[in-house]
């Protein structure tokens, strides 16, 4: 079996290009990074290869990921590039929602996690969003608090060999609870890395936005702000009021 030209890359070459003449003609700053979201390789596998064939399958679909985004790599200047990991599947699995295709799941799709950190150039920004899915805008599970996210964001600080420059992690609308952001009080994240809270939802606006901020703030001070699972899945009419809530609610 083997995989051919998986479309990532000429995606992004041509959205590349629409960004560069936007930079150019001043639409963003000339410090803006072209930001290339890509699906861990495990995430299509487990959803379209039986069980009992996964892991034969894997590494021929890892190595086509890579070669993907290796041609990035060498088609954009580093210094224009950042590249986030969506790591959704996974954290189905750590959760213990679906069943596992191999023995020990935490210990083998950490070190893969860490592997893709590592797949990424210095000097490219990195970082990973940690997802509980939104197929039909709706998680597959809504996580309890943020312990299993800080599990992981915990592991890959220590296993990733180059810089992490942030990790995202989701809020529900309905948690501005002390107890959901009380795990942060074990986060240990490198001084470089930035976390990011995705507690922003056009569903309840700043207000919302702020009772969320507070209850955080209460356990952790340094954080940036963002949705809860980027801007996907969302009519094109929703976007600029999404953006509108950012900058709001930064201010």
């Amino acid at each position: 079996m083997t995989f051919r030209n998986l479309g990532f890359a000429d995606a992004a070459t041509e959205s590349y290009a629409l960004f560069r003449a936007r930079r150019e003609a001043g639409g963003f700053r000339r410090d803006a990074r072209f930001q290339v979201c890509l699906p861990t390789p495990f995430a299509p596998i487990y959803a379209f290869t039986e069980y009992d064939s996964q892991e034969a399958v894997y590494p021929r679909y890892e190595a086509a990921i890579l070669e993907e985004l290796d041609r990035m790599v060498r088609a954009f200047p580093v210094e224009d590039l950042a590249v986030q990991w969506d790591v959704a599947t996974e954290m189905s699995l750590f959760e213990r929602v679906y069943p596992a295709p191999m023995d020990d799941p935490d210990g083998v799709l950490m070190s893969r996690l860490c592997r893709f950190g590592d797949a990424v150039p210095n000097g490219i920004e990195l970082g990973f969003h940690l997802c509980y899915g939104s197929m039909n805008n709706r998680h597959w599970k809504e996580p309890a608090d943020l312990a299993k996210l800080v599990w992981v964001a915990n592991g890959l600080t220590g296993g990733v060999g180059r810089a992490i420059d942030w990790i995202h992690m989701p809020v529900p609308v309905d948690r501005d609870d002390d107890a959901y952001f009380a795990p942060l009080t074990d986060l240990r994240l490198a001084a470089e890395t930035e976390l990011y809270l995705g507690l922003l939802h056009l569903a309840d606006g700043v207000e919302g936005a702020r009772r969320r901020i507070d209850a955080a703030q209460r356990v952790r001070r340094d954080f940036g702000i963002a949705a809860e699972c980027g801007f996907g899945r969302m009519a094109a009419t929703e976007v600029e009021g999404l953006l509108a809530l950012h900058r709001t609610a930064a201010g």
